[in-house]
């Protein structure tokens, strides 16, 4: 049986790289590794969510990513990264 997603949105500055790793085999990217004391580690993004869109943006691949994420690091920009997560194996992992 499938799990079901919910939707999140993330709010942050972006001052450096997110710090992951994502597998863009879907229609959108899924995170898969989480690197100590990333940017990513510190805003709450974690292994497994499926980065659906950068404000407001679609992300339809890597570099769609890139394009949308890259140019506002350089400024410090006010980010907000819609994503997909299933909260019944975040609670589960949490109670752990």
């Amino acid at each position: 049986m499938a799990s079901e997603k919910n939707e999140h949105i993330i709010h942050f500055k972006a001052r450096c790289p997110l710090g992951t790793n994502i597998d863009f085999k879907g229609k959108h990217g899924t995170v898969t590794t989480i690197f100590n004391g990333s940017l990513a580690e510190k805003v709450g993004i974690k292994v497994g969510d499926t980065i659906t869109h950068v404000n407001d943006q679609p992300v339809k691949g890597y570099n769609r990513l890139n394009k949308l994420y890259g140019p506002l690091m350089h400024d410090e920009q006010k980010v907000h990264i819609r994503i997909l997560r299933n909260d019944k194996d975040d609670r589960r992992q949490r109670q752990q």
